[in-house]
Formats: structure tokens, sequence, C-alpha cells
């Protein structure tokens, strides 16, 4: 999938929520979205793919790589707090971004804080 979207230039969005890639998958395909031509997808599932702390540095570099993306769907996955303090800090940079869907992301206050700030800050 990774070596295939590498050639995609017209790709607005990308769903492959479910599939259990676990960090290794994503950090593949994040990697190949990256280097999509133009300012990247608009729209971006993720969801229920097992997803931990591991894979948040990437999920941050797509975001900033990703100018147009306005949809990001990171729920059910098990990302804990440095995960989405690393999210966060990306999220206080990011203009475009409308729909974030944390659900079923277990939060401890930590979290909760980091993300308030980020997005007050957005």
């Amino acid at each position: 999938l990774a070596a295939v979207l590498a050639g995609k230039t017209q790709l607005v969005g990308l769903d492959i929520s479910g599939n259990l890639v676990r960090d290794p998958g994503a950090r593949a395909v994040l990697g190949a979205l990256m280097e999509l031509e133009g300012q990247g997808v608009e729209w971006l599932n993720l969801s229920e793919n097992s997803l931990s702390d591991h894979t948040a540095a990437d999920i941050s570099a797509a975001v900033d790589t990703c100018r147009n993306l306005t949809v990001l769907d990171i729920s059910r996955n098990a990302f804990m707090t440095n995960g989405l303090r690393i999210i966060a800090e990306e999220l206080q940079q990011n203009h475009s971004l409308r729909h974030l869907n944390l659900s079923h992301v277990h939060m401890n206050v930590e979290s909760v804080e980091h993300l308030a700030n980020a997005l007050a800050r957005n």
C-alpha cells in the first residue's frame, strides 16, 4: 500500500480504519503520504489500528506535511500520555485541521490538558 501511495498525486483522503496495521504499517503509510506531491490529503482515518505512542511522531509529521488536512481520525487506538502530548504539540502549529476524532482513546487528566492547551492555541 505504501509503495502504491508514493505514486499518487491526486489522492484526497485515505481510510485504513479497522485494519490493525499497527505501528509499522501505519509508519509506512504515513511516510508515503508525506512523500505525496502538493499539499497532501485532506482527510485521514487511522482508527482501530492498534497504534501506540511509537506512531505519534509519525502522525505529527504527517499533520505537519499535509497542509490541507482538515479531518484526522485516530480513534480507537492505544495512545498513552506521551503520544497524545506529541500529537497535541503539532496541533498547536496546525491551522487547517477542523475535525479531530479521539473517541475511545483512553486519556488521563494530563492528556486532556495537553490537548486542551493545544486546541486553545490552534
